[in-house]
C-alpha cells in the first residue's frame, strides 16, 4: 500500500511533498564484487507525503522500515533513487543555487546522536554562530527558546548532559528561522524524564513558532502527544496513514496494531496523552 496522508481540514497547499520517493542500495560493496553478486535492496519504495505549514506528521516504524532514510532524502544528506521531493514547488535535484539557499536555510534537522552532530572540538557558541550565519536568530534568543542557560556557551558538547545536548541541536536547527524541522528519533537517547521535557519544547516550539514538524520515531506514545499526522512504515513502504486519532487509536493494519500492542501498559499510555 502506497498512501498519500492528507493534510487536517482547513489545512494550507503543502509547503513539502515526497511523490513516488524511493532508495536502492546496491547489494554489491565493491567494483569486483558487483562483477559476481547483482541486484539492489530497496530502502524505500514508492512513498508518497506532505507536509503544510504548522502540520506536525510522525514517521513511525520499527528498526530497517526506511523512516530515518525518508529523513535524510527530506533534508537533502541522501538522494532518492526514483522519485521527487519537492520544497514549495521546486525538486531537490534540479534546484538553482538560489532555490538551494532557500531549501537550506526553511528546512533543518534535528539529529538522533548529539554526540555526532555537534564538533567536539568547537564550543557552544561557535556552534551557534555558525549556524545562525549572517541574519539568524541571535545566539541569546535561541537559548531562551530552548530554555538553556548562557554559561552552556562556554562549554564544549562533552561538558553538557544529553538532555542540553539535544537542546543544542534543536537550537542549531531553528538558527536560521526554518519552514520545517525534521526531528529524526529526538529522544531516544536520552532518559525518560529527559524525554518528557524535550516533547514538551518540541510542543511549544511548534505552537508558539509555528514551525512545521515531521517527527520520526519509533515510540507511537510520543507521536501521540506531539504530532496531528502519522504515517505508517515497514520495509521501505507506507502502509498506513492519516489522523493520529485514527491511527493509533483504531489501526485498519494487522502491522500498526502489532507496533501499538508493543508499547509500555499498552494502548491507556496513549491515552493518558489525549
Amino acid at each position: 500500500m502506497s498512501a498519500s496522508p492528507s493534510n487536517p481540514a482547513g489545512a494550507t497547499t503543502p509547503i513539502f511533498t515526497l511523490s513516488n520517493v524511493g532508495k536502492s542500495y546496491p547489494l554489491a560493496r565493491s567494483p569486483l564484487e558487483r562483477l559476481f553478486r547483482r541486484g539492489s535492496f530497496h530502502a524505500v519504495s514508492g512513498v508518497n507525503l506532505d507536509v503544510a505549514k504548522g502540520d506536525a506528521l510522525a514517521i513511525v516504524g520499527e528498526s530497517g522500515s526506511g523512516k530515518s532514510t525518508v529523513a535524510r532524502m527530506m533534508v537533502g544528506l541522501t538522494q532518492p533513487t526514483t522519485g521527487a521531493i519537492c520544497f514549495k514547488g521546486d525538486a531537490l535535484g534540479g534546484m538553482t543555487r538560489a532555490q538551494n539557499a532557500t531549501f537550506r536555510q526553511g528546512v533543518q534537522m534535528v539529529f538522533q546522536s548529539t554526540s555526532n552532530s555537534l564538533n567536539p572540538r568547537k564550543t557552544i557558541a561557535t556552534s551557534l554562530a555558525e549556524a545562525i550565519g549572517f541574519d539568524g536568530v541571535p545566539v541569546r534568543q535561541l537559548l531562551e527558546m530552548v530554555r538553556l542557560p548562557e554559561f552552556v556557551l562556554t562549554r564544549y558538547p562533552h561538558q553538557l548532559s544529553g538532555g542540553q545536548r539535544q537542546r543544542v541541536g534543536i537550537a542549531r536547527a531553528l538558527a536560521r528561522r526554518p519552514e520545517l524541522v525534521v526531528a529524526d528519533e529526538p529522544t531516544s537517547a536520552l532518559d525518560v524524564s529527559i524525554q518528557a521535557e524535550i516533547i514538551r519544547l518540541l510542543q511549544d516550539l511548534h505552537r508558539s513558532a509555528g514551525v512545521s514538524l515531521v517527527v520520526i520515531s519509533h515510540d507511537l506514545a510520543l507521536v501521540g502527544e506531539l504530532c496531528r499526522r502519522v504515517v505508517v512504515m515497514r520495509e521501505g513502504r507506507v502502509v498506513e496513514a492519516g489522523a493520529v486519532e485514527q491511527v493509533l487509536f483504531e489501526p485498519r493494519e494487522r502491522y500498526t496494531a502489532e507496533l501499538l500492542a508493543a508499547i509500555p501498559k499498552g494502548i491507556e499510555r496513549l491515552r493518558a496523552f489525549g
